[in-house]
């Protein structure tokens, strides 16, 4: 029983002795290691707040041993939503960027949402044309809300203009087929609508036979110079008919009869074929004030009711064309009255 005791109370001796030296030496640390993982913030359809559009990395940091990573504040998230493109209005994130504890890389989106688009009421509708010599409209303009229609004139129907896009409808004049594309832009809040084409052809005219250019009718022209200018009087008439093509030999024709006529005579321009002079006749006349120009022609150019026109000596006539560089007949007759001509 002795020897039991004994023998128990060495071994106790021996484990107490043992945890003593294990007690007495140096604990190995083990190594930590920190990691990064980068928050990458995008932004779609507009900007951020300062303006740049940029993607942003904001680095965060943990250490190996962690079992939960940091949390982003409001103040570590870039300031977005004030800054949309055209046609576009404040969005949101596809995931909140403060919801997430962040152990490992992360990309968070701000995407702007597309605003409704325009909307057009009544579209553009092309015209039924055939050539005049006048400038003509290529569509009927169209309706919108929400926005604004804009029209250009394009090379091809596949191919739409880069630039020219306007409020006014486009205009042409001589013969052929014309491209017209359309779109309605949006206000602030409403987007583009897609841009789409309307092929417009103006027709060449329905010729008829030329009629021979008449002589000139001398009914006493003063060959001396001695009328008096202001007289009510318009003096000779020197008469020519003008129905010959094209508007070139038209324009040709007329400018010779205005320069060659007597002083204080009334030139009379009769045609079946054009609608309106261009600027070389109309600054012919000019050159001559003391000249009266009356104007016989069809309504439509080659067809219709005939009517008279006359453009008083002494007329401004540069005033009267138009941003082409026209000025129609029809519209003569409604600054200085139109009559009809049964001859």
């Amino acid at each position: 029983m002795k020897k039991m005791g004994k023998r128990l109370m060495s071994v106790a001796l021996a484990l107490i002795m043992m945890v003593g030296i294990m007690w007495g030496r140096p604990l190995k640390a083990e190594a930590r290691e920190l990691l990064t993982n980068n928050v990458i913030f995008v932004v779609v359809n507009g900007a951020w707040n300062d303006g740049t559009t940029e993607d942003i990395i904001y680095p965060t940091h943990m250490w190996d041993d962690e079992d939960f990573g940091p949390t982003l504040s409001t103040d570590e998230v870039p300031a977005v939503g004030l800054k949309p493109n055209p046609g576009y209005k404040g969005g949101e994130w596809d995931i909140d960027p403060t919801s997430r504890m962040i152990r490992r890389e992360w990309t968070f989106t701000f995407t702007y949402t597309e605003c409704e688009s325009a909307t057009i009421n009544t579209a553009p509708s092309a015209k039924e044309l055939t050539f005049t010599g006048a400038a003509q409209e290529l569509v009927t303009a169209g309706e919108v809300t929400n926005g604004e229609l804009k029209y250009a004139l394009g090379s091809s129907s596949s191919s739409e203009p880069t630039s020219g896009w306007s409020e006014t409808v486009p205009s042409a004049t001589d013969a052929g087929t014309y491209y017209v594309w359309y779109q309605a832009t949006g206000d602030d809040t409403h987007s583009d609508t897609m841009a789409v084409c309307i092929a417009v052809k103006i027709k060449a005219e329905e010729k008829e036979e030329p009629t021979p250019i008449e002589e000139i009718v001398d009914v006493g022209g003063d060959e001396d110079n001695d009328d008096d200018e202001d007289s009510d009087d318009h003096g000779p008439k020197e008469e020519v008919t003008v129905s010959v093509s094209p508007f070139a030999e038209f324009i040709t024709e007329t400018v010779e009869l205005i320069r060659k006529a007597p002083k204080n005579s009334t030139v009379v321009i009769r045609t079946s074929s054009w609608l309106s002079f261009n600027r070389v006749i109309m600054e012919e006349i000019a050159k001559r004030p003391d000249v009266t120009v009356e104007i016989h022609f069809l309504e439509k150019g080659h067809k219709g009711k005939r009517y008279k026109v006359t453009i008083p000596k002494g007329t401004d006539t540069i005033a009267l064309l138009d941003k082409k560089g026209y000025t129609g007949f029809l519209f003569l007759g409604k600054k200085f009255g139109l009559t009809s001509d049964n001859q």
